[in-house]
């Protein structure tokens, strides 16, 4: 019986590890008052890359590296896309951030790899504390050419589905979930310039050159 037991305990062993590794896991909040943040970002890539073309073209949205910094540049951190171009930060201390980077990496089965990163500096947010608070969905496309252009989307219900089917477990789901983050809309644009009339993204850069003329939207 012994034996038997014994077998069947080494049996059922690998299954159980397997089912575990294949749970995934979000580390859940640290105090009452801390927040997750939720983003999306998805890349369209023509861009085959500046040193051996190795960089992944087509729809890019798993394993994405983003890096997330505050606004006055002392603090940030780093996550990786999962299906869908969805990443999450848990604990993110209070402060206003944006996406400062997001870097793609292609190689092949040799070793050879190759990395691009893009400064993107948007969307801007400030996490509501004790929250989960979903950031909007950043769609990047990447030029032959190595240029990018922007554009901010809000997809909350399908980030809000996302979220609870695959952290269905996680304590963040007894949380609010809110799609209006305070997005600081006085420091990135579009703004349009009362002086030159120039579109511009940034009215930080316009009031350094026009510090007496007014930004309007």
């Amino acid at each position: 019986m012994v034996a038997k037991s014994t077998k069947l305990l080494f049996a059922v062993f690998p299954v159980f590890c397997f089912v575990i590794a294949c749970t995934p896991f979000l580390l859940g909040p640290s105090e009452p008052n801390s927040s997750l943040v939720i983003g999306r970002v998805v890349v369209s890539n023509k861009f085959p890359g500046s040193l051996s073309g190795l960089l992944p073209l087509g729809t890019l949205e798993r394993g994405l590296d983003i890096e997330v910094e505050s606004r006055d540049g002392k603090q940030s951190f780093k996550a990786t896309t999962e299906e869908q171009g969805y990443f999450f930060i848990p604990n993110i201390p209070p402060n206003t951030y944006h996406i400062l980077h997001v870097t793609i990496e292609g190689g092949r089965s040799s070793g050879a790899k190759e990395r691009y990163s893009m400064t993107l500096r948007r969307p801007t947010f400030t996490p509501a504390p004790g929250r989960i608070n979903y950031v909007g969905t950043l769609f990047v496309d990447l030029s032959d050419r190595g240029i990018t252009k922007t554009q901010e989307v809000r997809e909350t219900e399908s980030a809000r589905a996302y979220f609870l089917q695959r952290y269905s477990a996680s304590p963040w789901t007894a949380r609010e979930f809110l799609s209006e983050v305070n997005h600081d809309r006085t420091f990135y644009g579009p703004w349009k310039c009362a002086r030159s009339g120039r579109t511009l993204t940034c009215a930080k850069m316009c009031r350094t050159k026009h510090p007496k003329h007014s930004i309007i939207r």
